[in-house]
């Protein structure tokens, strides 16, 4: 009430999943995956208290299997997409469609990070972001990128985006309130 902090808490008993699709270069053999992205915040999830497990290149009934349980609390993809899919195999996709029906009847993700290219440009009904957050805008919360493959951005954006992620995550870890900037 006060703001004062008491100290640190035990966790709920959690879970989380941090996952990558196939890199840049190799969306059709699985190769180059975005290694020091998912990794970065499988550590980070695990220091908040959420033993996470990290996939490279997770089969989509593999993720529907984490996602759909009361236990999941965090979730990070990072791979090629848009705001209503993302390619976690190479012949695979899982879209927004995926995450509603998966999530019918269990809680909403309370902190999805979207790492998809265009992946929070729209938050909208049948979007990742909306179907995380089953739509509310309270108790859950999506982070994550958009145009980062569009010509003004691509790869040199990309090149900043692990300590922009790290930067975020300690802000979380702290407790700081994160300073919006926009590009």
């Amino acid at each position: 009430m006060t703001g004062e902090k008491l100290g640190h808490g035990i966790p709920p008993p959690s879970t989380g999943l941090s996952l990558t699709g196939p890199g840049v270069d190799d969306v059709n053999d699985c190769s180059e995956p975005w290694t020091a992205w998912y990794e970065n915040a499988r550590n980070w999830f695990q220091t908040f208290g959420y033993p996470t497990t990290a996939i490279q290149y997770p089969r989509t009934d593999t993720i529907q299997n984490y996602i759909q349980s009361d236990e999941m609390a965090v979730f990070y993809e990072q791979a090629h997409g848009n705001s209503w899919r993302f390619r976690n195999w190479c012949p695979e996709y899982t879209t927004a469609g995926d995450i509603e029906t998966w999530l019918d009847g269990y809680a909403s993700v309370p902190f999805a990070f979207i790492g998809s290219c265009d992946g929070m440009c729209d938050t909208i009904d049948n979007n990742l972001s909306y179907e995380f957050r089953k739509g509310s805008n309270k108790g859950a919360v999506t982070v994550g990128y958009c145009h980062m493959a569009g010509p003004s951005c691509g790869l040199p954006c990309y090149e900043y985006s692990v300590d922009w992620q790290n930067t975020m995550f300690n802000w979380m870890a702290t407790g700081k309130e994160p300073v919006r900037r926009c590009l």
